[in-house]
């Protein structure tokens, strides 16, 4: 009968050989953190104008539905990559009675399309790298209110810029 034998085998790797693939791992580690580092796209978002902006309704803007608040804000980008900036509405405060208002009330002009607002949120405008001027349009959907009283509504704009 043959028998078998089984034989193990180690590697060894002497000191000098440890340390030169230590540093070479930490090389490779290094130069992907550095080429992550290089990657990354630079933005800038300023509000110029507009920060807080005030409008009163008016009988043409009842008969009509809304409240046109039109070129009030204006923003400044600055982006080395194509960008996009979206705006979020937040409703801060109502007049007592006025229901259950939500953020939705408060249309964002979509300037990628003239004259399309989205409710409560949305895309203000896209554009590719450089330095931009955009403004800002709102409007208040009156029929979101229903029957609500006299007084101020309260709202928060939030402008995110973020690569495409």
């Amino acid at each position: 009968m043959d028998k078998m034998k089984e034989k193990e085998t180690r590697l060894r790797i002497s000191q000098p050989m440890r340390f030169l693939l230590a540093i070479s791992y930490v090389l490779i580690l290094c130069m992907l953190n550095f080429q992550g580092a290089v990657s990354q796209p630079t933005l800038s978002l300023t509000v110029n104008s507009g920060a807080s902006v005030s409008a009163s309704i008016t009988r043409a803007d009842v008969e009509s539905g809304f409240v046109q608040i039109l070129d009030q804000t204006q923003l400044h980008v600055s982006a080395d990559v194509a960008w996009r900036v979206r705006a979020s509405v937040a409703l801060d405060s109502s007049p007592a009675g006025t229901g259950n208002p939500t953020p939705l009330s408060l249309e964002v002009g979509n300037n990628d399309n003239p004259g399309e607002f989205n409710p409560g949120s949305g895309i203000v405008q896209t554009g590719s790298a450089g330095t931009f001027d955009i403004t800002v349009d709102f409007r208040l959907n009156l029929s979101t209110l229903g029957d609500a009283p006299a007084g101020s509504f309260n709202y928060t704009i939030t402008y995110t810029l973020e690569p495409q």
